[in-house]
């Protein structure tokens, strides 16, 4: 059975319309019932809690201010007779200096050729397999 197009045509704009529908009146229709005030015991309730947490929070700021950090630890005979196990990281060469200066392979057939990075353009030449 085939489909016309204008019948393909009209079912698509549907859908489109549709799913501007839904969207529409999900998303800009909304409105939070804001109409509702809060009642003042609720908001009495809500300040008296942030109050406490307030304090509980200034009296915790408070204990942590009175804490003395010790150093000694790192001065005593056990710490300074610990052993490092830590290998040693071998230095890497470091790239070219200039990564965007052309590169010079060497193909194949001996010959060496300088190719432009990054390029895609094709300059007539065959697709030999270069070495790097």
């Amino acid at each position: 059975m085939m489909v016309s197009k204008t019948t393909v045509n009209i079912l698509t704009i549907l859908v489109i319309f549709t799913f501007f529908g839904i969207g529409y009146i999900t998303f800009l229709q909304y409105q939070p019932n804001s109409s509702v005030p809060a009642s003042v015991a609720e908001s009495r309730d809500e300040l008296d809690t942030l109050k406490v947490e307030t304090r509980k929070m200034i009296a915790d700021l408070r204990q942590l201010e009175n804490i003395n950090l010790d150093v000694g630890v790192f001065k005593g005979e056990a710490y300074l007779h610990l052993e490092d196990f830590a290998t040693a990281i071998d230095e890497e060469p470091v790239g070219r200096d200039n990564p965007f200066d052309p590169i010079k392979v060497k193909l194949i057939d001996g010959s060496t050729r300088t190719v432009q990075t990054g390029s895609h353009a094709d300059d007539g030449q065959d697709n030999r397999l270069l070495l790097f």
